[in-house]
């Protein structure tokens, strides 16, 4: 089994964020009637 290169644990890490964000900020933004763009700023300050 190899280990994971720093580049590729920088990408997962990016990754798995940016599709968490992806996912909840618009679920979010329906479920408590707020703006998509507060949403946001509430899912990066959370994350």
């Amino acid at each position: 089994m190899a280990l994971r290169t720093t580049q590729d644990r920088v990408r997962h890490a990016v990754l798995f964020e940016l599709i968490g964000l992806a996912i909840m900020v618009p679920v979010g933004a329906y479920l408590f009637q707020l703006p998509v763009g507060h949403m946001g700023v509430l899912g990066v300050v959370g994350a």
